[in-house]
């Protein structure tokens, strides 16, 4: 494989030469199609890739439903928070994901700002990698992402590496290290900090899920 220029690049050409040492034979298509499989499960499963995406009401007391669309890549996962200019929680679910439905129709202009997570999306970027990831984000867990991919191509069957015993170790200790970035994200990267609680309307509205948005 060519080593591609560029921070995130050279930080998944590390998780692949990690892996290599595990891998004898491994073909770089199949560590590409696999690696995408794991960082999509990853993000899924950590919720720490967002993104704030603006959009402005119809103002016209009818409309309630906004399509967004992320401008730094990757595809909408989960709704977080919708919230107003002045900053006050605005309530709203996402049944599709990439189109928010407001409770209530605006009467008025206003600028709102949903938060939202998301994972990654084909197609690759040239390197067959996938897009728009933070890189902050394989410099941190850089272990899991290994133990993920070496995980998943130990599973394959009939292949100099295959190990379903050793497969099964190292996938053990991925889902641990997603685990370890959800409550990470939960408590916003801060040591002894409270686990961050998503806002509530009247008490009922929402609950404390970011996957499970209730009116």
């Amino acid at each position: 494989m060519a080593d591609p220029t560029g921070t995130v690049s050279a930080q998944i050409i590390r998780i692949f030469n990690n892996a290599r040492v595990k891998l004898p034979g491994a073909l770089d298509t199949a560590l590409q199609q696999e690696f995408f499989n794991v960082v999509d499960d990853f993000l899924r499963g950590s919720s720490l890739w967002s993104e704030k995406i603006g959009f402005t009401t119809a103002a016209d007391g009818v409309t309630v439903d906004y399509d967004i669309a992320p401008a730094a890549g990757g595809q909408i996962t989960t709704l977080v928070t919708v919230v107003n200019s002045g900053g006050a929680a605005v309530s709203a679910v996402m049944y599709t994901p990439g189109t928010i439905t407001l409770q209530f129709p605006d009467n008025q202009v206003e600028t709102l700002t949903a938060t939202v997570l998301k994972t990654v999306v084909d197609p690759t970027d040239n390197n067959n990698f996938p897009s728009g990831v933070p890189s902050w984000i394989y410099t941190k867990y850089v272990t899991a992402f290994t133990d993920g991919l070496v995980g998943r191509m130990m599973s394959h069957v009939a292949k100099p590496y295959s190990n379903l015993q050793l497969a099964a170790v190292h996938l053990q200790k991925f889902a641990g290290g997603i685990g370890g970035a959800y409550r990470d994200y939960l408590h916003a990267h801060t040591q002894g900090a409270q686990t961050w609680s998503f806002p509530v309307f009247d008490g009922s509205n929402l609950s404390s899920s970011p996957s499970e948005f209730h009116f």
